[in-house]
């Protein structure tokens, strides 16, 4: 590690561990210079740490808070979007990945964003029907973004078949996806 001792995931790494310690003054202090130093594409790794460290509901608040020097870039906003998605805060999500999509320029991350505000619209369904339209339309752009994107057709054709009785157009489209990836469990699931 010679060399890396300002890296940014080091130090969420180290503060990780400072945590496991009951050192959390310091894990604190450490995770929040992480956050500073880590490059825009490693944000993700800094909160898999912390809630590896705090647990996602203490870890949310703490990124939370310290996300505030990284507020500019599209990659707060998804790793926001994805800690409240994960806690069920279903409309903190949505308006963090909202923002995330205000922020990003390549083709590729709008896809990523309007994916997981598709899975956000489809998780949020259960208690609002009128969500599952929502869902649709992101999934729909993510693929027009990345025609490729297994996750997205795998997600839309799951949508079709167990929420919206469309079950000839998730058919269609789990074949499609199945040919790109029949080792894949979470398609092979949907096709089954």
């Amino acid at each position: 590690l010679e060399g890396h001792e300002k890296s940014g995931l080091i130090k969420a790494y180290r503060a990780s561990a400072l945590a496991g310690l009951k050192k959390t003054a310091e894990a604190d202090a450490m995770f929040r210079e992480a956050m500073a130093a880590v490059p825009a594409d490693s944000i993700q790794y800094v909160a898999f740490q912390t809630e590896k460290a705090f647990g996602r509901v203490e870890a949310t608040t703490k990124l939370v808070a310290w996300s505030s020097v990284r507020a500019d870039e599209w990659q707060t906003g998804r790793m926001l979007g994805d800690l409240y998605h994960r806690g069920r805060q279903y409309d903190k999500a949505l308006a963090s990945l909202a923002r995330a999509l205000g922020q990003t320029k390549e083709e590729k991350d709008k896809a990523l964003i309007h994916r997981m505000l598709g899975a956000v619209y489809h998780a949020a369904s259960t208690d609002n029907k009128q969500y599952l339209a929502a869902a649709e339309k992101h999934y729909r752009t993510a693929i027009s973004l990345l025609p490729g994107d297994r996750e997205s057709l795998n997600n839309l054709a799951y949508l079709y078949a167990n929420d919206m009785d469309r079950a000839a157009e998730a058919l269609v489209l789990v074949e499609k996806v199945y040919k790109l990836d029949p080792n894949e469990p979470r398609i092979a699931d949907t096709y089954g």
